[in-house]
């Protein structure tokens, strides 16, 4: 098996979403749960992985249909996040009080899945990251090696820091 995972390291060239990044972002949910961080920081990376996997999975398949890779990202992320739901769950109130009476859509108490919330942000990032690392290099002029990989971990990274701190 580690001579598998070596053997990742020997490819000339990495494609965004590639087997590392799926591992990556796998092992930072598993480093996550051992460290003992808030739920939703683990969701910011379990729906990273869900996102990446997707991606892996729908650019691997024989094309057989229109919108298969966001197909494949959606149902990705929907059979692998929500079975953790109930592991994971963390229900926070939203108080809006602005006008009105109580009960009103302006004046009511909202819960927020925030496990939910944060694993779709942890998708968003994996599936922004290409684009904002297709800018930088054009900015740069060039690309560094492995650029798309530390970018993407890089905003996980803040995301879960961020996250961390304000709960």
């Amino acid at each position: 098996m580690l001579a598998s995972l070596l053997s990742l390291l020997a490819l000339p060239r990495a494609a965004a979403h590639c087997p590392l990044c799926t591992l990556g972002a796998a092992a930072a949910a598993g480093g996550a749960v051992a460290l003992g961080v808030h739920p939703a920081v683990i969701g910011i990376f379990i729906g990273a992985f869900a996102a990446s996997m997707g991606y892996w999975i729908g650019r691997r398949v024989r094309r057989f249909m229109r919108w298969q890779v966001p197909v494949f990202v959606v149902l990705s992320w929907l059979t692998t996040v929500l079975p953790l739901r109930m592991v994971l769950f963390v229900n926070v109130p939203l108080g809006v009080f602005w006008f009105g009476d109580y009960g009103t859509l302006f004046m009511r108490t909202y819960v927020i899945d925030l496990y939910l919330v944060t694993a779709a942000v942890g998708a968003a990032i994996v599936v922004f990251a290409p684009s904002l690392s297709a800018w930088v290099s054009a900015k740069r002029g060039r690309q560094m090696p492995y650029q798309g990989m530390l970018l993407t971990f890089g905003l996980l990274l803040i995301a879960a820091v961020m996250t961390q701190v304000i709960l």
